[in-house]
């Protein structure tokens, strides 16, 4: 069995002019949280750029005989358990990038478990079947609820415990559908968090929904009667807007704020943003030109900057700045 910690300390995910210790009242996790209280009871992030604070270990095991990868972080007395669902292609790994652990901090400091595991398909496209209905039809169902009842047997949740789901892209389909059939299994599900998706179908829960203005792969489209379809009538679709890259703004990767700076002045000699931070490129040919920057950039970062600059510029990304409302959706709403 293979493990490893995916959240790391605040030196790692923090700005170089403190730590968590310093942060004020509101920033700092609580013990317990205050689950069913809108106020801030745990985790949230400080105006500006945030520490990933260290609520938690999270760590992947594998299990051979399943064929299986999973990720899970279980506190002693869970309140609720978060499942998170990868888009086409992804994994576990992608599961533990900024803008996830953005939304599982918030969570997680009002004593939730998270949650997450890999689509049975691992070929190139490696997808969920959000498609197949009846969970003891469904391939994924079948291997997710084999783990939910190996956690419930082996940790402190329990068959009652409260579940949540959030999903990306493909995963974002799949999590309404994973709502949707877990009635087969009389799990709790309470309510999901889709990020630039299309769902064919939406259970009778309250759900968060966030797409990207820049974002070709997926058409709004499903969206009509959710409204009479949900107890609380709370179905929020939001657009995350494109902003100007900030100098600063890589030190949410765990940089430095001089290697932040450093990689703001490259990507302006490349021609890819200007002095402020603005794109230059079409966004059409987004793309490419990350690729281009992968292949040339002089700084060993590549990997790690892309993904920042597809959230900036609002294309086909997971985006946590809205970690606050899906915690207050989930929390204050449905636990």
């Amino acid at each position: 069995m293979a493990l490893f910690t995916l959240i790391a300390c605040s030196s790692l995910f923090g700005k170089d002019e403190g730590d968590a210790s310093e942060s004020t009242d509101e920033n700092v996790p609580s013990e317990s949280g205050t689950p069913g209280s809108c106020e801030a009871g745990g985790y949230f992030e400080p105006d500006g750029f945030y520490e990933i604070l260290p609520l938690a270990p999270i760590e992947t095991y594998d299990v051979p005989e399943q064929d299986l990868r999973y990720l899970a972080y279980v506190p002693e007395n869970p309140v609720a358990a978060l499942w998170s669902f990868h888009g086409t292609g992804g994994g576990i790994d992608d599961l533990t990038q900024i803008e996830y652990l953005r939304i599982y901090n918030a969570l997680i400091a009002d004593g939730y478990a998270v949650i997450a595991t890999e689509s049975l398909e691992r070929g190139p496209e490696a997808q969920w079947d959000h498609a197949t209905d009846g969970a003891s039809n469904n391939v994924d169902m079948v291997r997710i609820k084999w783990l939910w009842d190996y956690l419930v047997e082996t940790t402190p949740l329990e068959t009652t415990t409260p579940q949540f789901g959030t999903g990306f892209s493909n995963g974002a389909e799949f999590v309404a559908a994973w709502a949707f059939m877990g009635g087969d299994y009389g799990w709790d599900i309470r309510a999901i968090d889709c990020h630039n998706g299309s769902p064919n179908a939406f259970p009778k829960m309250d759900s968060w929904h966030g797409h990207s203005v820049n974002d070709d792969k997926d058409a709004v489209r499903g969206y009509e009667g959710m409204e009479e379809e949900s107890p609380n009538k709370s179905h929020t679709l939001v657009y995350h807007e494109e902003v100007p890259l900030e100098e600063d703004r890589m030190i949410t990767m765990g940089f430095t704020l001089e290697e932040s700076l450093e990689i703001f002045v490259e990507l302006v000699e490349m021609g890819i943003v200007d002095e402020n931070g603005v794109r230059l490129v079409d966004i059409a040919d987004v793309e490419s030109v990350l690729n281009q920057y992968e292949d040339q950039t002089a700084l060993p970062s590549g990997q790690q900057v892309t993904p920042v600059l597809r959230v900036v510029w609002a294309t086909h990304r997971p985006n946590g700045d809205y970690n606050r409302e899906i915690r207050n959706l989930f929390t204050c709403g449905n636990l």
